[in-house]
């Protein structure tokens, strides 16, 4: 994983195609000093989107239930159900798969049904972050509900429904990342969500959620501060999803507006516009205004110069 995110980083000039990575490359960087003022601008750009932030931190908050349910899973069925070493093992690690691979689909199918038919970048980020907000809440619901299981079967039921609801929110939730930041960045996009899933998420997780059933001699008290700490995933989604629907997916002050304020004309204006896919509704707005305030400065120089 982190030699991936590494030449994730190091190699997304060298392979990017995209137009607006032609058009934004003034100012070149040069040696190791301009690649980190590159690196550091790319990150500014995607940090810029708040909706994107948001979506991050669900994300971790998502990572951060999983990978502690993953790895204090079997050992919860052998301490407070007594099952078995290979029943608890082999039992956990076949819920995971299933779940995984079905909650992944469902969750890929659910977000195309709801973004409806040729969606724009927003209508996508939105159903994503909508979809993530609804079936995170039923996984925390469903995570509770395993805290009070009496019985390995019924463990194993209520963890697998609580997964299955949890992994439909991958593809929802990469979808929304990638929608809510510009082309040229997403590759830098990626890399910092999954680093800070990571960092924040899964990394963490085993040891404070041991460390809370040391303390209260319960492994049920762990599993309801981790559907607690899923909330913090229902609300950073919830709130994306807001964001989005009120001001759009895309940064409105992304560089590339700037180069069709400058390029374009009256009468090609929103055909201009309409040539970057990511480009929202909002940003429209302001380049057109933009737009005007240029043509207001070039008619007064004009009639300066003819009196």
């Amino acid at each position: 994983m982190v030699p991936m995110i590494v030449l994730c980083l190091r190699w997304q000039w060298r392979f990017s195609t995209s137009p607006q990575r032609v058009i934004n490359e003034a100012p070149a960087y040069t040696g190791v000093s301009g690649a980190i003022m590159g690196f550091m601008s790319d990150v500014k750009q995607v940090l810029m989107s708040k909706s994107f932030v948001l979506i991050c931190l669900g994300f971790a908050a998502f990572n951060f239930v999983v990978g502690g349910l993953a790895v204090h899973g079997p050992t919860i069925l052998r301490e407070s159900l007594y099952a078995s070493q290979a029943v608890a093992t082999l039992g956990l690690g076949l819920a995971t798969v299933f779940t995984g691979v079905l909650g992944t689909y469902f969750g890929g199918w659910l977000s195309d049904k709801v973004a409806g038919k040729n969606p724009d970048v927003s209508s996508r980020a939105r159903a994503g972050s909508k979809i993530c907000a609804i079936m995170s809440a039923i996984g925390a619901l469903s995570i509770a509900s395993t805290a009070m299981a009496n019985s390995t079967g019924m463990f194993l039921c209520m963890m697998s429904f609580s997964l299955m609801a949890l992994f439909s929110t991958t593809a929802p939730c990469n979808v929304g990342l990638m929608s809510t930041v510009p082309e040229d960045v997403r590759s830098q996009g990626l890399a910092i969500s999954i680093g800070v899933s990571h960092l924040i998420g899964d990394f963490p997780s085993p040891v404070i959620m041991g460390a809370i059933a040391d303390a209260s001699k319960s492994w049920s008290v762990a599993i309801m501060f981790a559907a607690v700490w899923m909330l913090l995933a229902v609300a950073c989604w919830s709130l994306a999803c807001r964001h989005i629907y009120r001001y759009g997916a895309v940064v409105p002050t992304a560089p590339h507006v700037t180069y069709y304020v400058s390029q374009a004309s009256t009468d090609d204006i929103d055909k201009e516009t309409s040539f970057d896919p990511v480009m929202d509704v909002v940003e429209r707005a302001e380049a057109r205004r933009k737009m005007e305030k240029l043509l207001l400065l070039r008619l007064k120089l004009f009639c300066d110069n003819s009196q």
